[in-house]
């Protein structure tokens, strides 16, 4: 969702110190001890921008007008909802019951609410921030690096602890 720039500054010329070399990430991996030195005077042909809107804004039609942008929005709006309710409300119910009871304290339904938790979190904090992005603005974060981060982090944290939470499920049983 966010821009992210993986340019890399190495040094400035002496003679002009608005020029610099800039390199990408995976380009440093090809150089050698003593090619810093020799690359002084050498300037790149290419900009090694990795972002997701390389493109200028006049080159390309807007295809956020389109019918299939339309459609897309549709489909990722109702399927948003349907996560946030479907999630949102079963995994409270679950976390609830297992609060409540001692009785259904066991191993695996702590595993269980382990992934419950973490979908739960998903459906309440990152969904809504997704619809905003996906539906509302048409693919454009309006909150800030700090929560673009954030929400990114939790969705990606969360991927994890579902997947070991399954893998401690499967090891247990």
């Amino acid at each position: 969702m966010c821009q992210k720039k993986t340019d890399m500054v190495l040094e400035q010329d002496e003679h002009n110190p608005n020029t610099t070399i800039n390199l990408s990430f995976a380009a440093i991996y090809n150089l050698h001890d003593g090619d810093l030195t020799s690359m002084r005077n050498f300037s790149f042909p290419f900009n090694f921008s990795y972002s997701d809107y390389d493109l200028p804004l006049d080159s390309e039609d807007d295809m956020t007008k389109t019918r299939t942008f339309f459609a897309a929005k549709i489909v990722i709006g109702v399927a948003l909802v349907g996560i946030m309710l479907v999630c949102g409300i079963g995994n409270f119910i679950f976390i609830a019951a297992l609060a409540r009871y001692k009785k259904l304290r066991n191993l695996t339904n702590l595993l269980i609410a382990n992934l419950a938790i973490s979908d739960f979190i998903v459906a309440i904090v990152c969904c809504p921030f997704e619809m905003d992005y996906y539906v509302v603005r048409q693919l454009s974060w309006e909150h800030g690096h700090v929560l673009c981060a954030s929400v990114n982090y939790l969705r990606t944290v969360s991927l994890y602890v579902s997947t070991n939470a399954l893998l401690a499920i499967a090891v247990d049983r």
